[in-house]
């Protein structure tokens, strides 16, 4: 096994996963579109229209709710995620107000990896 997370004796290989996004990424949106508005779209925009202050987005993607956070209130904006890539993408995205993005794993607290371009 890679470099892996054990979380509640469960082994993750983390490279292997991180690698699969990395590759998703570029056409990820396109793929999932037709899921995402059936499915998400709606409760994203009502959800999102709430945050202000700090906010951390696990697992961000793509960036896809960058769009959908509130415009003139303070709001401090941090995505995490464990590819690169789609991080890449989300950072891509960010016009106006380009949050903070770490790469980072979400499995057993894992603690952000560093800044990647």
């Amino acid at each position: 096994m890679g470099d892996g997370e054990r979380g509640r004796g469960l082994a993750v290989d983390t490279l292997e996963i991180e690698r699969t996004w990395d590759r998703l990424a570029p056409g990820y949106d396109r793929m999932e579109r037709p899921l995402d508005t059936l499915l998400v779209a709606r409760r994203r925009r009502a959800l999102l229209r709430l945050a202000r202050g700090e906010t951390l987005e696990v697992a961000a993607g793509t960036g896809r709710n960058l769009a959908h956070y509130p415009r003139g209130r303070p709001l401090r904006l941090t995505l995490t995620d464990l590819s690169a890539g789609m991080l890449a993408v989300a950072r891509g995205r960010a016009h106006a107000r380009p949050p903070r993005a770490r790469q980072a794993s979400a499995l057993a607290g894992g603690a952000p990896r560093g800044r990647r371009p």
